[in-house]
């Protein structure tokens, strides 16, 4: 049996793929680590890829699917592995130091801890906009808590399911097989969020190890970024309307703001409207200050959009989640009416 299964859902993105896996190569030790690749729809050229590194690395397997959802695609993985320990990782991720012998030794020195992840950070060839992605992303101004998955901050210490993303993740196998959880395999993203949630209520403990980091493209174009966002609130709009109870009210904030500007033209108080400036304030200051770090003054303008395109991409489509009506329930509801007339 391996130490750990690297477990790897693929998106028909062959480059992307060949420069993790070569990370993935240069760092791990073949006899602790396997690595499984399932190719999640289209993929002839990353198969062929796979096929050429799997008769140079026996501890490569690859499996293919019809365009599962995310969480559906990992659960065929877990059920594939054969680790003691699942090491989650996007596709677009880059490993550069061996992270692998880290995750060992974690849990062998924290016995209690049964998840640990760390952050991840800019690719050191992004462009400017990827690069203000991330810092947006790292301030608190930009994600509160969330922040400390994109940046390397602090010492090893135990977090919620705030502090930890998918795709630099590591869990014990058996906290899968003793609770029968898996990833909810309906939702569009936050199903490790809701998992991780579940882990923690039943008593399973996550730590965020800081020295842990791998590297994640960021999108490449405005718009790319737009529909990022928008999937995250949706994904957090799914957990609230099938398990209420999991949501932290943190994050109707983007929301409340949201109502409040469209409120804004029907509240006639000076007062209000005062405080309603308070966010341009704070988004001046927040990317005046990163700006200043960084010595470019192109970063404050850049910032000065993407932080309100976070919080109100976020709101729009939490919003628009949970308002949404369910089709088939309609239908359904329309027939139950009809056989009563």
């Amino acid at each position: 049996m391996k130490d750990i299964s690297i477990l790897i859902v693929e998106n028909n993105r062959a480059n992307k793929l060949k420069r993790l896996l070569e990370s993935i190569i240069k760092f791990a030790k073949p006899e602790a680590v396997e690595i499984l690749v399932l190719i999640n729809g289209e993929g002839a050229e990353s198969e062929s890829l796979l096929k050429e590194l799997i008769l140079l690395h026996g501890n490569i397997r690859h499996f293919k699917s019809l365009n599962l959802n995310r969480g559906e695609a990992r659960n065929l993985l877990i059920k594939m592995s054969e680790g003691k320990i699942l090491y989650f990782l996007d596709d677009d991720v880059l490993v550069n130091k061996d992270v692998f012998t880290l995750i060992s030794e974690k849990f062998q020195e924290n016995v209690d801890i049964s998840i640990i992840g760390g952050p991840n950070l800019n690719m050191p060839d992004s462009s400017l906009f990827q690069e203000c992605q991330g810092f947006a992303l790292a301030s608190f101004f930009g994600t509160l808590w969330v922040s400390q998955r994109y940046k390397k901050s602090g010492q090893d210490r135990r977090v919620d399911e705030s502090g930890l993303i998918l795709c630099n993740l590591a869990a014990n196998k058996e906290i899968f097989s003793a609770t029968n959880m898996c990833f909810p395999g309906n939702f569009i993203s936050a199903e490790e969020n809701l998992l991780l949630a579940r882990f923690a209520r039943l008593g399973y403990k996550a730590m965020y190890v800081p020295q842990l980091e791998v590297f994640h493209e960021r999108r490449a174009t405005y718009r790319e970024f737009f529909r990022q966002i928008l999937t995250y609130g949706k994904g957090r709009a799914q957990i609230f309307k099938t398990f209420p109870s999991y949501i932290n009210p943190i994050h109707f904030l983007p929301m409340v703001f949201l109502f409040c500007l469209v409120a804004a033209p029907f509240i006639k108080s000076q007062a209000y409207l005062s405080a309603l400036m308070l966010y341009p304030a704070l988004d001046l200051i927040f990317s005046l200050r990163i700006a200043c770090k960084k010595h470019d003054l192109r970063v404050f303008i850049i910032l000065l959009f993407i932080f309100p395109t976070i919080h109100f991409a976020y709101a729009l489509a939490f919003l628009t989640e949970i308002l949404r009506i369910n089709r088939k329930a309609l239908m359904r509801c329309s027939v139950i009416l009809r056989n009563l007339t």
